[in-house]
């Protein structure tokens, strides 16, 4: 695993300097399936106002 955008970029940046750096590390932590496994994202349910009780 990784320490997440900021981590990987600094660690690329030891021996490069990479153009669009912070986007390059943003969409590879986005696009990491490891990652995305570990940290799913759960869906909101979606509720409608309830009438008012008289």
């Amino acid at each position: 695993m990784h320490g997440g955008p900021q981590g990987l970029l600094n660690a690329v940046r030891l021996k490069f300097w990479p153009l669009c750096g912070k986007d390059l590390a943003q969409k590879a932590v986005r696009l990491c399936v490891a990652c995305f496994k570990c940290k799913p994202v759960l869906p909101s349910q979606i509720m409608g106002n309830l009438p008012r009780v008289n």
